[in-house]
């Protein structure tokens, strides 16, 4: 009688263990590919105008979404003059602190810092919209420190993306110039710049191609 019990538990283990082996055999696997695939086939009725129909959307997405293009500039900040000593011999130089309250941080980079603050505006972005400038990134140094203001404009061809790049650029070189004059700092010793590298060429994103292409394989 005390047997019954133990056997039962020792033949549902067994059970239980030529289940487990099964589910990881590898020929039970196949064994589902191929019952898949006589599934499509049975049905290819179907399937066959369901995979015709993907690669034309998958076609037509690819052809009709255009990519596109961005184009990379910047200009880089030069810190006004350190003194005034145009006063005459034996005479006090009047530091650029007192002349320019922008120059009070002793860091041109804290300057770029707001310029791109003001050039990531709302405001700032609905005007330049206005002007046809799409889309823009202003690139931020891995540092932090760097006097460089870096733009990455947008657009649908390669001279579109140009020329906002360089829209972008040019008001960034006139708002520079304006937070001074609000500011009441001496011209002589404005904080200005220099062209670095002028946004030349365009290359080419494929992400909205590529999305468009996706949505249609789903």
């Amino acid at each position: 009688m005390t047997g019954g019990p133990f056997r039962a538990l020792r033949q549902e283990e067994r059970m239980a263990l030529s289940g487990s082996v099964t589910k990881s055999d590898p020929s039970a696997v196949s064994m589902d590919v191929l019952s898949l695939l006589r599934l499509l086939v049975s049905h290819w009725r179907v399937t066959v105008p369901a995979v015709l129909l993907t690669l034309f959307g998958v076609v037509f997405a690819l052809q009709t979404s255009s990519p596109t293009y961005n184009a990379t500039g910047s200009i880089v900040l030069l810190s006004p003059p350190a003194a005034d000593i145009s006063s005459g011999p034996g005479s006090a130089p009047t530091p650029a602190a007192d002349r320019n309250p922008f120059a009070r941080y002793g860091d041109i980079a804290i300057v770029n810092d707001i310029l791109t603050r003001v050039m990531n505006s709302d405001s700032k972005r609905a005007e330049l919209a206005s002007r046809g400038v799409t889309d823009y990134e202003i690139v931020a140094s891995a540092s932090g420190r760097d006097p460089v203001f870096e733009v990455t404009g947008e657009g649908p061809n390669a001279d579109a993306a140009i020329q906002s790049t360089e829209v972008v650029l040019e008001e960034a070189e006139a708002a520079l110039l304006e937070l001074q004059r609000a500011e009441e700092a001496d011209p002589d010793y404005f904080i200005e710049s220099a062209p670095l590298e002028p946004p030349s060429t365009a290359t080419a994103v494929y992400g909205s191609t590529v999305r468009s292409a996706i949505a249609a394989l789903a």
